[in-house]
């Protein structure tokens, strides 16, 4: 895929343990920027929910504004961290975004795909018999999630393209992912999914009880876990976008300029 014309259909097929370990070695290799760009996108996130349990607790109402702020809020370390991943620009390496028109364009799309998130979630709190917000869902649960999120990474390729400021739609998204869907939801399943179900049964675990400063602690904990595992996510989708389109990045204006 060249900087301007996204091609019509894939030009490679993923392969599961080469995409988990490319995924995995860029991440570490960009620990540093990652835990920056990710300290005020933990604390907005941290805040919001504090904010918006203390309001709407154990209403439908709560789950819906959690969702939405909580996808804005992760708007804001996707797109640095997308450019980093696949621009190398450095100048997003700061602690608060500077925000561009790719951002809206990104909130967008990021808004579109939360739909299957909120049913997700509503489907919960409306099926089960008695929704808690603080119980770590049932294996009906994960097996849903696992569904809304195999389809959900589908149209994820959006995600890469509008941080890079290319031309791309959720239709390209699904057509390039055509024939990879599966390796790719298999190395966020090894990568993401298993440590995100663990940590919401460790974390449930560790919350029971009346000790409220432990069950603050596990909070917190997992909000800071939370984090690194969306940067893997995203990690990985940096390798399959690139290897599925066949994208690179556009040249350098600094160095043709140069040598024009």
């Amino acid at each position: 895929m060249s900087s301007r014309e996204p091609p019509p259909d894939p030009v490679a097929r993923l392969q599961v343990w080469p995409t988990v370990v490319e995924g995995l070695n860029l991440l570490l290799a960009n620990l540093g920027p990652m835990a920056k760009l990710a300290l005020w996108p933990l604390l907005l996130s941290m805040a919001a929910d504090f904010a918006l349990a203390a309001t709407f607790w154990g209403t439908p109402l709560y789950d819906v504004l959690k969702l939405v702020v909580l996808n804005l809020i992760w708007v804001l370390f996707a797109v640095g961290w997308l450019r980093l991943l696949l621009l190398q620009d450095r100048r997003v390496v700061r602690v608060f975004p500077q925000l561009t028109p790719d951002y809206r364009r990104f909130v967008l799309y990021t808004l579109v795909i939360a739909l299957f998130d909120l049913a997700l979630q509503l489907g919960r709190r409306f099926l089960e018999d008695a929704p808690d917000s603080l119980s770590a869902p049932g294996l009906e649960y994960w097996l849903a999630f696992l569904a809304v999120a195999f389809v959900k990474l589908r149209f994820s390729f959006v995600y890469p393209a509008v941080a890079a400021g290319e031309t791309y739609s959720l239709q390209l998204a699904w057509r390039h992912s055509a024939g990879s869907s599966l390796a790719l939801f298999g190395a966020q399943f090894i990568v993401v999914f298993i440590p995100l179900i663990l940590l919401s049964y460790l974390a449930n675990a560790l919350a029971v009880g009346p000790n409220a400063f432990v069950q603050l602690l596990v909070w917190v904990i997992s909000y800071a876990v939370v984090w690194p595992l969306e940067a893997a996510y995203l990690a990985i989708l940096v390798v399959a976008f690139r290897n599925c389109t066949g994208w690179v990045p556009p040249p350098d204006k600094a160095i043709v300029e140069r040598f024009e």
